[in-house]
């Protein structure tokens, strides 16, 4: 790997789920809690508060990610200062435990398509066979020889 390229996807992950108590009984997990709790608090102290009607005795638990990339390379200040790899996760609720929520609609257009491409390919055959059971039209050749 040359020392001017960056690695920008993870190779290896570490997940770890976390109650409320183990995060406020770490520092470091309470810390960043607040910081991220702060950076997405509301522009204006004016804007109301919206209930999304979330049922709050539920369990909570957070979820821990740590990315990194494997690599090597012969740029020293690279290898000492290692860039941090960003890592994005969709949780997608699932329809049945089978499909994420978000494929729904992909999945309905595909079952329709399919259930329409059957039919038709059933018209298509009925067609094909009635074609092929027409008797032959004299072609033009053959009536020349006749005359």
């Amino acid at each position: 790997m040359s020392p001017d390229v960056h690695v920008i996807q993870p190779t290896q992950f570490w997940l770890h789920t976390l109650t409320l108590q183990s995060v406020f009984d770490t520092p470091s997990l309470i810390s960043s809690l607040a910081v991220f709790s702060e950076l997405r608090q509301p522009s204006s102290l004016d804007s109301p508060i919206l209930d999304h009607g979330h049922d709050t005795s539920s369990s909570v638990l957070f979820l821990q990610l740590q990315a990194a990339a494997d690599y090597f390379t012969t740029n020293g200040t690279l290898m000492l200062n290692v860039p941090p790899v960003d890592v994005e996760i969709i949780l997608d609720p699932f329809l049945l435990n089978v499909l994420p929520r978000s494929l729904g609609p992909t999945a309905i257009y595909i079952i329709v398509l399919a259930a329409g491409s059957y039919f038709l390919s059933g018209l298509i055959w009925s067609w094909l066979q009635a074609l092929g059971q027409q008797p032959a039209a004299p072609s033009l050749s053959s009536k020349k020889k006749s005359t």
